[in-house]
């Protein structure tokens, strides 16, 4: 397949971006439920899936490459915190 754009790269990096916002503001949100934020979370893995590929021939110095990398290894770990249950209350 051919290489993405710096440009594409660029315009799923701020998808994933507006999904990890939309995510973090119903986490911060005390009136949303888990079924509200699972579809958030839903949202954040495909933005996520879909810039993966495009970085793989992008150059390591590249700037645009270098803030898609720190988004997906952020949104990488919130998936994981909460597909591990850090969110839910122990009560």
């Amino acid at each position: 397949p051919p290489l993405a754009s710096p440009h594409e790269v660029y315009q799923s990096t701020e998808r994933v971006l507006d999904a990890m916002a939309n995510y973090q503001n119903l986490l911060g949100d005390q009136k949303s439920t888990l079924r509200e934020i699972g579809p958030a979370v839903d949202d954040l893995k495909k933005e996520a899936f879909s810039l993966e590929p495009l970085l793989q021939g992008m150059d390591e110095k590249d700037p645009v490459a270098q803030i898609a990398r720190e988004a997906m290894i952020i949104v990488n770990k919130e998936i994981t915190r909460f597909e591990e249950g850090v969110y839910v209350d122990g009560d």
